[in-house]
């Protein structure tokens, strides 16, 4: 009889330190950081300019904030890094870039106060892995763009067919020497007017 009592005083000694130790646990994690979980740049889904594939029209209504934010590839060995929020005052012009691994991903204001995602799942010169979606300037219509990107030293290159749709440097004094074959050439330096 003593043992049977010795054993049931044990059993609930251990029970109540597990009790606890799970409420230890749960208001740990309740009160800690969010998870944030590491991708690789293949894992994150191509960024696109239609809120729905079968969206009537094209232009994001609202900056959608970063595509790559859970990418923790670093930039592949040999690539420039353009990232950051990039502007001309005088023009007006803004876009933000974001990289991960030779991911390289436009962000940028369009027509009509709508936005649009360029985003090179491989920076590799394909149109496999180019941008494949629809030109900016012509927000709300839907004309569909199909791009290939590459670096070529501290450039950017986004060809569509054989002519150089656009193109970005990063210059010796941190500034990007942007050209677009619809605007022609600006200089863009780097601002946290827009940060995201």
């Amino acid at each position: 009889m003593k043992h049977t009592i010795q054993r049931k005083e044990q059993g609930t000694h251990v029970l109540s330190t597990a009790i606890l130790n799970i409420s230890i646990m749960c208001l740990t994690i309740m009160n800690a950081s969010p998870i944030v979980y590491s991708l690789t740049p293949d894992e994150i889904p191509r960024g696109s300019s239609k809120i729905t594939p079968d969206a009537g029209t094209c232009g994001l209504k609202e900056f959608p904030g970063p595509t790559l934010a859970n990418c923790t590839v670093p930039i592949s060995a040999g690539l420039p890094d353009h990232r950051g929020n990039w502007s001309n005052k005088e023009t007006g012009h803004w876009e933000f870039i974001e990289q991960c691994g030779d991911r390289y991903i436009v962000t940028a204001p369009g027509r009509n106060g709508l936005y649009c995602i360029h985003d090179f799942v491989h920076a590799d010169g394909s149109y496999k892995n180019g941008v494949k979606d629809y030109n900016a300037a012509l927000f709300p219509r839907c004309f569909p763009i199909r791009a290939t990107g590459n670096f070529e030293g501290n450039c950017m290159k986004m060809k569509v067919l054989s002519f150089s749709g656009a193109t970005r440097c990063l210059l010796e004094d941190d500034s990007l020497e942007f050209y677009n074959i619809m605007i022609g050439t600006q200089i863009l330096t780097r601002t946290d007017e827009h940060e995201y």
